[in-house]
């Protein structure tokens, strides 16, 4: 009898090192690497109506937070910010204002360098008389490194027009 009878063929000892292999990767990388994923991206669920008609209460997003640091928020973007009065807070809104544009909410619409923007979706922008941001008439000028932001259901919306504009610090991510 020979000695290597007892000795695994090649193509099992390569079996149960891939095996070996896949074994320790899922206990040692794998939950590594869902931590590692938030950082590229992040689920959230919509609480309020703020969005609606393209986001709804309840509805579930996920957030591409590389995004922004590949290219700047766009208008019309939904971007996701902390907010600028309480960053433990965070906030999902769209981009209508980039840094160096001038705003006006008019008769509903919104008007970037003297032209109506045409959001989608189509909806009215509430002018809100008692806030620096949101009176009727009033031409504003987006700060360089800084956005203007509108929810889309603008009657219940807490947003630029309120608390004014968002660093483009505080930007975490598209949705």
């Amino acid at each position: 009898l020979s000695s290597r009878s007892n000795e695994m063929p090649a193509s099992q000892r390569q079996m149960v090192v891939a095996i070996l292999l896949c074994s320790l990767f899922s206990w040692l990388i794998l939950p590594l690497s869902t931590e590692t994923m938030k950082v590229f991206v992040t689920a959230y669920k919509i609480p309020t109506d703020a969005m609606m008609s393209a986001l709804h209460v309840g509805d579930r997003i996920l957030t591409d937070n590389t995004a922004f640091f590949r290219k700047d928020p766009a208008r019309g973007d939904v971007a996701v910010f902390e907010y600028p009065l309480d960053q433990e807070k965070t906030f999902i809104k769209r981009v209508v204002g980039l840094p160096g544009d001038k705003l006006e909410l008019k008769d509903g619409s919104v008007y970037v360098n003297g032209n109506r923007m045409q959001l989608f979706p189509e909806v009215y922008h509430y002018n809100i008389e008692d806030s620096e941001y949101g009176k009727s008439g009033q031409v504003l000028n987006v700060p360089d490194d800084h956005y203007f932001v509108l929810g889309d259901y603008s009657a219940h919306s807490s947003d630029s027009r309120s608390w004014g504009f968002v660093p483009k610090t505080n930007m975490k991510g598209k949705a």
